[in-house]
């Protein structure tokens, strides 16, 4: 099975690998923001639903600098970004010929990943390059914005 067939038409097999690569991302990038691929997404349609999408991002990029918030892998946070991550990823999956259920597990899956490595990633950077928190959060938030813009192709 190769990747392109006779016409110049990319194969059916990486149009799935596409449609499930960028679930997956779209997935991780919720993970470490719960509301940056939603933001993005919902950008596209620029509607009332968009405002609320951008002002819950910036609401949650501010709250993350605060030191007393629960962390990204308890249980209502994590929960909240395989929701919206499922959510997310299942149109962004179908915008590339999946099915939306299967781009909803990517989503999971990924956020899952995403905030697990995102935490970890910050207890790295905090304890062995001795970045500022703020500088760290500031990065993080620039990557997960970063990479839904990249995912979903704006």
């Amino acid at each position: 099975m190769g990747c392109i067939v006779a016409a110049g038409q990319p194969s059916s097999d990486l149009i799935v690998f596409v449609g499930i690569s960028l679930a997956l991302a779209v997935g991780g990038v919720t993970g470490l923001r719960t509301f940056a691929a939603l933001a993005v997404l919902r950008y596209a349609h620029r509607d009332w639903t968009s405002l609320l999408a951008g002002l819950a991002l910036v609401g949650e990029l501010i709250a993350d600098l605060i030191p007393n918030v629960p962390s990204r892998t308890s249980f209502g946070p994590l929960i909240a970004r395989c929701l919206i991550g499922g959510y997310c990823a299942a149109v962004v999956g179908a915008m590339h010929g999946l099915p939306p259920w299967a781009g909803a597990v990517c989503g999971v899956v990924g956020a899952i990943a995403g905030a697990f490595a995102g935490l970890k990633w910050r207890v790295r950077v905090a304890t062995n390059i001795k970045l500022h928190p703020v500088v760290a959060a500031l990065l993080e938030d620039a990557l997960a914005v970063g990479g839904a813009i990249a995912a979903i192709g704006l």
